[in-house]
């Protein structure tokens, strides 16, 4: 007799439209529960994330009362995770036991069952974890197999729990069968059948799965085959009609089997995240290599000696996803040394949701209001904390930054990158106009495509086709520095805003992402840097920018000093515009409206405003010398579950002024409207 462990994990992050839920919602969660409920002798585990639950507290509390129904019943057994699904090796030790007893409390306080099992977050592991978790009162934990594999383990030998330890005390890890994470339930139920049939006739005790609830009606073509074709209704009928298998809990299971060895697992996630979490060049030739390797039938044998990157590498690859994680560390740290309670902490564990941190096959980074969501947690939690102004290497890179909070704004910069402002944040609003990201190759721009599985009518994402048309393909451009402001630029010519926007245009200068000298002032920093224009052959420029922070304001006092060669002098700008997704706000230079955040403006003015008409906000700049001002939308292309999306990141903006010639003055102001 073998024991089926059936588990679903369902989540949505902090941040996600209600819209994306609610359909989420209808099409699966609401569709799996109701079948189940049917089914009392069907035990299985679920895991919903936190910020899921307190959607549904709010919009669905008849679901909520719907498990709790079947708690009652010893039919489900709830699991956890971080409440607010951290990757909880990216976190700070004390925000993991933070993260894992607000889970614990919540769970007591709803469903009346406290949990001992956890979910791990995209199964990302690191040995570090293990104290945390133990120290939580975690008894044990679901990786992939792929895991043990890694260590040498044969798949043979992962049907039931082992046990790894941090100084002598021990946590159970329960390893996820692959082959039922494909089978179920992408392929007919007789497939799955079989293979339990397989694991039985081998005296095997426990079959292990548990994966993402939205395979059960989300990703596309489950609804129908799930539901309206009958697939849950038959498989758990017919489950439950096998003499060889019954269905069980993995508390139950932990309780009552021994287990079946000792473990020491390596820094890894599931197989996929081994190929995302590369940089682009090399995920090409692991794919290459995987392809490959799966033609000559040597995968399967070969899979437990191909490592790609890991999860930590995310923050490696992209600056942004780094920038926001190590602010978010930041702002932890200053609360822990404020000795701020755990219940005032709420909003920074917020922050710390996975999704935004890192990109896959689902939109994650690349999806503005995931992230913006993040930084409005990180901006609510850092309104208790005093103003400051400070140097210090925030994103730990070697450079120093500068840290400037004022009690109305934050305003970091970065010398070490062409004196650019990395952060502007309202704390009223909880809004950071900084949140930009800029355009990169991924490896799948490479075809779009993938093979298709034959034999079924439903795919996992993994294996459907993707594809991209000729309107979002003129997007595919590639920025050479990152999408910040006060960047300044010497040009040949004055580009058009399309050209700007397509890249299509000539740097002449050493100034944009390079090193400036700086020194602190009262409420600011004076950045320098000597550097040249190379147009026939180098001349030395000097570029001075004082920047002064007040009230809701940054001054940028500009002076530049040396012979251009006639190249033209630029200052950018990139703001995260919250309205330009829903394709409202308006751009209104000199009092008279230009066009909307999605339009390509280009007209000579003192005062540009982008006013957010939905969030009540927006940013103004004002120039003592009349700009030609440059406006573009910037958009990326990237994968996500439904195909293939065009996406809005931020507004560009270039204040062009005229070729220096020995001295050039400009004083520059930046405003938060609303704040």
């Amino acid at each position: 007799m073998i024991k089926l462990l059936f588990g679903i994990h369902c989540h949505q992050p902090v941040g996600n439209f209600d819209h994306v839920i609610e359909h989420a919602y209808e099409k699966s969660y609401l569709k799996f529960i109701e079948v189940v409920s049917e089914y009392p002798e069907f035990l299985f585990s679920l895991h919903i994330t936190g910020p899921l639950l307190e959607w549904l507290h709010d919009r669905h509390p008849e679901y909520v009362e719907k498990i709790k129904t079947l708690v009652q019943r010893k039919q489900v057994e709830i699991l956890i995770s971080g409440f607010y699904e951290p990757v909880l090796a990216s976190i700070p030790e004390h925000d993991r036991i933070y993260q894992i007893l607000y889970a614990k409390e919540y769970m007591v306080k709803k469903f009346h069952q406290k949990p001992d099992g956890l979910w791990l977050t995209e199964r990302v592991w690191d040995p570090s974890i293990v104290k945390s978790l133990i120290n939580a009162g975690i008894r044990y934990v679901l990786v992939d197999d792929y895991h043990f594999l890694s260590t040498g383990f044969d798949k043979s030998q992962l049907h039931g729990y082992f046990l790894t330890e941090s100084e002598g005390r021990t946590l159970a890890i329960f390893p996820i069968d692959e082959r039922l994470r494909y089978l179920t339930p992408f392929r007919p139920v007789e497939q799955t059948v079989e293979y339990l049939k397989t694991l039985n006739d081998q005296n095997k005790k426990a079959a292990i799965i548990f994966d993402d609830g939205e395979k059960f009606g989300l990703w596309p073509g489950t609804h129908d085959w799930v539901y309206r074709k009958g697939w849950l209704k038959n498989f758990i009928e017919t489950v439950l009609s096998l003499d060889f298998v019954t269905t069980d809990t993995f508390e139950n299971f932990l309780n009552e089997n021994p287990p079946l060895g000792r473990v020491y697992l390596p820094t890894t996630s599931y197989f996929e995240m081994s190929e995302w979490s590369l940089f682009p060049e090399k995920a090409l030739k692991f794919v290459d290599l995987v392809d490959n390797l799966k033609k000559q039938d040597l995968f399967e044998d070969n899979k437990i000696f191909i490592r790609g990157g890991i999860w930590q590498n995310f923050l490696v690859k992209y600056s942004e996803s780094n920038r926001m994680h190590k602010k978010m560390i930041f702002i932890s740290r200053e609360l822990e040394k404020n000795s701020v309670p755990m219940e005032e902490r709420v909003d920074l564990l917020r922050s710390q949701c996975n999704d935004a941190y890192w990109h896959g096959i689902f939109g994650g980074l690349y999806l503005p209001h995931l992230r913006r969501a993040n930084y409005s947690s990180m901006l609510k939690a850092e309104r208790i904390l005093a103003p400051v102004i400070d140097e210090l290497d925030i994103d730990c890179d070697g450079f120093n930054e500068i840290y400037i909070r004022n009690g109305k704004i934050v305003v970091q910069i970065k010398p070490s990158y062409g004196g650019a402002i990395i952060e502007l944040s309202s704390l009223k609003q909880a809004l950071n106009f900084q949140d930009t990201l800029m355009r990169r190759f991924e490896h799948y721009h490479r075809s779009f495509s993938t093979r298709e599985v034959e034999g079924s009518d439903v795919h996992s994402i993994h294996e459907t086709k993707k594809s991209i048309d000729a309107q979002k393909r003129k997007y595919l451009v590639y920025d050479w520095s990152e999408k910040l402001s006060l960047l300044d630029h010497f040009f040949e010519g004055k580009p058009s805003a399309e050209d700007l926007q397509l890249l299509r245009f000539r740097e002449l200068g050493n100034f944009v992402n390079q090193l400036y000298s700086y020194s602190i002032r009262k409420n600011g920093v004076i950045l320098d840097r000597n550097g040249g224009v190379f147009k026939n052959g180098k001349s030395d420029v000097k570029i001075t920018k004082k920047v002064t922070v007040k009230e809701l304001e940054l001054e940028a006092e500009y002076e530049v000093h040396g012979d251009s060669q006639g190249a033209i002098f630029a200052v950018e700008f990139n703001f995260s515009l919250p309205s330009a997704t829903s394709k409202e706000g308006k751009i209104i230079v000199d009092g008279k409206v230009a066009g909307s955040f999605r339009d390509i403006v280009e007209i000579t003015g003192n005062t540009l405003i982008f006013d957010d008409v939905t969030f009540n906000t927006g940013i103004r700049i004002k120039t003592e010398r009349p700009a030609d001002f440059r406006i573009f939308p910037v958009f990326t292309i990237s994968q996500s579950e439904s195909g293939i999306e065009l996406v809005y990141q931020e507004t560009g903006i270039y204040a062009i002024f005229e070729p220096v010639v020995g001295e050039f003055s400009n004083i520059m102001t930046i405003s938060i409207l609303g704040g």
